[in-house]
């Protein structure tokens, strides 16, 4: 797999919102604001402080709860350091890359790939942050439903992050 081929041919995030409908926009537009306005200052040190050029390639569509999460705070975070970039691909178009990431035989998105500066794969995130994924598996039923809530309700948006960075440095 070529991922700088793959890179050069995705859209920005601005434009991959123009080929969305009306009500994922506006929900992508609500997760944006609310990580503006609560992510934490040390976060964005962290962020600023990274000096290699990074690209993300996020393999995702629109319609997905798990995309409309997660990829408004990969998008601050561009916002944030210009090293970092991010392009989108439709899974539904580019699926025969995600073969190496699938899960129990399926794509799962987004899959989130952080490329260094020579597009070598770094590391990948697949569908949700670790931490989340950590939470929903280790919890009882009824605790399990209470974390799916917060998670939609955007309480865990700095998680992504938290893992990009990770991933970096």
């Amino acid at each position: 797999m070529n991922f700088r081929e793959l890179y050069e041919k995705g859209l920005d995030y601005k434009d991959f919102l123009k080929t969305l409908d009306i009500e994922d926009k506006e929900i992508m537009e609500r997760y944006l604001k609310l990580v503006v306005e609560t992510l934490d200052e040390n976060l964005k040190e962290k962020i600023k402080s990274i000096y290699k050029d990074i690209k993300i390639l996020v393999f995702a569509e629109g319609w997905c709860p798990d995309c409309q999460i997660n990829m408004p705070p990969i998008f601050h975070i561009t916002n944030i350091n210009p090293k970092i970039k991010m392009k989108i691909l439709k899974r539904d178009t580019n699926e025969e890359y995600l073969e190496p990431y699938f899960i129990n035989g399926k794509p799962k998105i987004p899959t989130i790939l952080v490329l260094d500066s020579t597009y070598r794969e770094i590391d990948n995130i697949i569908e949700r942050p670790r931490y989340v994924k950590e939470l929903l598996g280790s919890q009882k039923e009824s605790e399990s439903i209470i974390a799916k809530r917060k998670y939609k309700k955007g309480e865990f948006l700095s998680e992504i992050i938290k893992d990009i960075i990770a991933i970096i440095k």
